[in-house]
């Protein structure tokens, strides 16, 4: 009995450094947002599609984002671009990616590259595209393909 506060200090502990790294992360994205650094901001949208952590990138999204999975195919408002790419990677769980062809120069900066991730006990791939654009002097994704 006497490990029982222990455990459950631990146990809380825990929790709320989970809970502390998300809303870092979240901070980390808003500040590479109002930045405008396109090439930090495809290392964070990297890092958070081979996570399958979208709260790592959402508020990248411009207020309307065309998105293209599973042929779901249109234009998104940022709350439902984040909801349908979680929805995906919960279902895809991802196990790696990287960007293997980018362009963060110019006026419309993109990148691209190989998503391989476990569905149903077998491994899979697809394509990744994503595309930004310049709205109100910040850079925001405005396109999200996965095919």
């Amino acid at each position: 009995m006497r490990f029982a506060p222990c455990i459950i200090v631990l146990f809380v502990s825990t929790l709320a450094f989970g809970q502390v790294q998300n809303l870092l992360d979240r901070r980390k994205a808003i500040a590479v947002h109002q930045t405008g650094d396109v090439a930090t901001m495809l290392q964070k949208i990297e890092r958070g599609i081979e996570r399958g952590s979208v709260s790592e990138f959402s508020p990248l999204f411009s207020s309307q984002v065309y998105l293209s999975l599973l042929g779901q195919e249109g234009y998104y408002s940022s709350n439902q671009t984040t909801s349908v790419l979680q929805n995906y990677f919960q279902a895809m769980k991802p196990l790696s990616f990287s960007f293997s062809s980018f362009q963060d120069k110019g006026n419309n900066p993109y990148a691209t590259g190989r998503l391989t991730y476990a569905l149903k006990g077998s491994r899979e791939s697809a394509q990744v595209y994503v595309s930004l654009a310049r709205q109100d002097s910040k850079w925001v994704i405005t396109q999200f393909n996965i095919y």
